[in-house]
Formats: structure tokens, sequence, C-alpha cells
């Protein structure tokens, strides 16, 4: 009988829609509630990957979460970031964060959407099986622009509009992607998006 690949999420989405879909897919979620002193400062060897899903942005900077990335990054194990998570991937590893304008969240929790540019080359064309121009949807209030990025990270899309990064990846690691659209809602982004969580899942039953 093979064993489980075990995830850790943390994220403060009430419907855990990324744990949902790491249910569907095979693997065992744990979702941890984005919240202070609920956050380990490392992660087990149970567990094959972990996932930076939306948070509180006050918790972007917690000690606890900033170890847990950067030694899950050391053991070289793979970590999916979406929509905050990914400030928070590129806060650990030394980048920033600044304020958007309001096209890119709405104020009722519904979805934004707007056009990206995806690099061609990247980790996450290589992923989705294209890159160039596409419509992703968007709800954040914060974001990254070139200027805060990481050094050691690469950015593999932008907004077309105004230059902020939608999607960050380290060339370093097997596999690390931060992304600022949400691919665990359904329906709102091309279908080729579902194979950025397949090529996770893949690489954690490495």
């Amino acid at each position: 009988m093979n064993t489980p690949i075990k995830i850790i999420v943390i994220s403060n989405d009430e419907e855990q829609s990324i744990s949902g879909q790491i249910d569907d897919m095979g693997a065992v979620p744990n979702h941890i509630t984005s919240a202070k002193g609920t956050i380990p400062k490392k992660i087990t060897k149970d567990y094959s990957g972990l996932i930076l899903g939306p948070m509180d942005i006050k918790l972007l900077s917690d000690q606890n979460l900033q170890d847990l990335i950067l030694s899950s990054a050391k053991s070289n194990i793979p970590i999916l970031a979406i929509g905050q998570g990914m400030i928070a991937l590129n806060l650990a590893f030394g980048g920033s964060f600044q304020k958007v304008d309001q096209k890119h969240f709405s104020l009722d929790q519904e979805s934004n959407f707007h056009q990206i540019y995806i690099t061609v080359g990247s980790k996450l064309t290589s992923i989705i099986g294209s890159g160039g121009f596409v419509k992703v949807n968007s709800n954040h209030q914060i974001g990254i622009k070139p200027a805060n990025k990481a050094n050691s990270l690469l950015e593999s899309a932008y907004s077309v509009e105004d230059g902020f990064i939608e999607a960050i990846e380290s060339p370093n690691h097997k596999w690390i992607l931060g992304v600022q659209f949400n691919p665990e809602k359904k329906g709102e982004l091309p279908r080729q998006f579902d194979r950025i969580f397949e090529s996770f899942i893949d690489f954690c039953g490495k």
C-alpha cells in the first residue's frame, strides 16, 4: 500500500477550498488556520509539501511562518504559495510589498479579473503548458513590484496594466512557486491552471 502524501495547508480560507482540492487529488491536507500561535516553525518528516494560502496581512511577517518557509525551502520541500501566501514567501526570502490599486480587489470579496503576461520559459509556463497573455482572477490589497521582489526569486508573470508581479519562482529549489491569483477557485481560470496543483502533488510524491 502506498504511503499517502501529506500536505500542510496554512490559510484563513473558511471554506478550505485549497485543502478540498488537495483531498480530491488523493493527498492528505492538514489545514492550519493562519492565526498567531498555530503555525509550526518547522515541517515534520511526515509531510511532503507546504501550501501557503490566503491569510491575514498581519500574519505575513510572523516569525514562525518565516521560519517554516525557510526551513522547508532548505529541506527542498515543494512550496506552493497562493494570494497573500505569495507575499509571505517573498518576505521570507528577503523581499517586501506595497499596496495595490483597488482594481486588484473587490470590497464584496468577489473576484476582479485582469490580464497578465506569463514569461515564456518560466516554471509556470512549463507547468500549465503555455506562456503569454491570459486573464486571471484577482482579489488582493497588497502586491509585489520588481523593486519589492526578493533577489533570489524570479518573476514568472506580471500584470499588463501596472506591472505588479503575478507569479514568482525559485531557480535554486526543486519546486517553489508563488502565484498572486487564485487557482483554487474553480471556473475562474482556464482549465490548464489546474495543472499547478497537479504538478505540486506530483513533486511532493517524489
